[in-house]
């Protein structure tokens, strides 16, 4: 009966030193491959939204607000956001689509990505006032 145990004991320390051997190259592995993003409030709810796995940066985001200025490379945009004012700059492809004229103090949506840190405009459209 008492070798019986020890084997059983024996058995489960193996298995247990296993699988933390196991993991361990893995979480290493993953720990050196990631970089740290920046932990703002906007990073945090995306993390939330995808159950604590970090936001994918190739997803694309949309925002509809004002234009503040716009050239042929950049827009600036008021818009709100959980009931705070902000203003966001992206940056404007020539590869972009634009639907409308848009000027300055139109409604517009852009469909965008995080490129780099960078909001980079895939689509503008521009929007009927808001009313």
């Amino acid at each position: 009966m008492k070798s019986l145990k020890s084997l059983a004991l024996t058995s489960a320390l193996l298995l247990t030193g296993g699988i933390a051997l196991a993991g361990a190259p893995q979480s290493a592995a993953k720990a050196q491959n990631s970089a740290t993003p920046p932990q703002t409030k906007e990073y945090q709810a995306q993390s939330m939204k995808n159950n604590g796995e970090p936001p994918n940066p190739a997803e694309v985001h949309h925002l509809i607000g004002t234009v503040d200025s716009i050239t042929n490379s950049t827009v600036t945009v008021s818009h709100n956001y959980k009931g705070e004012h902000r203003t966001t700059d992206f940056t404007v492809q020539p590869s972009a689509k634009k639907q409308g004229n848009i000027q300055k103090g139109d409604r517009v949506e852009i469909s965008y990505k995080n490129v780099n840190s960078e909001h980079v405009a895939i689509a503008l459209k521009a929007e009927p006032p808001a009313g």
